[in-house]
């Protein structure tokens, strides 16, 4: 239950991804097995960071932050692949930018629970 926002954000972003990919050449499929790989990355790196939380209070945050974290890539591939009526090419550049932007928030996250274990150990 801990890790499922992570991993299920993950699961629909690789599900958009494919959805959206042009799937017409070897090279578009090898393209897309890269991004998928890409636009992943900051939910493994949530699983690897913070495979162990002792007190409920730094599990809390670890949800809340991944689900607003996967959250966010879900919603925002949503509105640029499926909702938008006439895709243009330049949303695939979401591709590139989305996981940069996770990544800084999990950065922001990790932050956050370290300094919650600091001042609960004072």
């Amino acid at each position: 239950m801990l890790r499922l926002p992570s991993r299920l954000g993950a699961l629909i972003c690789i599900a958009i991804m494919i959805y959206a990919m042009d799937k017409s050449s070897v090279w578009m499929a090898l393209l897309g097995v890269v991004f998928g790989a890409w636009i992943i990355v900051p939910n493994v790196l949530l699983e690897i960071l913070f495979r162990e939380l002792p007190t409920t209070v730094e599990r809390t945050i670890y949800v809340a932050g991944s689900a607003v974290i996967a959250g966010f890539a879900v919603v925002t591939y949503v509105q640029a692949f499926l909702l938008d009526p006439h895709p243009d090419a330049q949303a695939g550049l979401l591709y590139v930018f989305v996981p940069v932007a996770q990544l800084v928030a999990v950065a922001l996250l990790l932050g956050l629970v370290m300094l919650v274990k600091r001042l609960k150990s004072r």
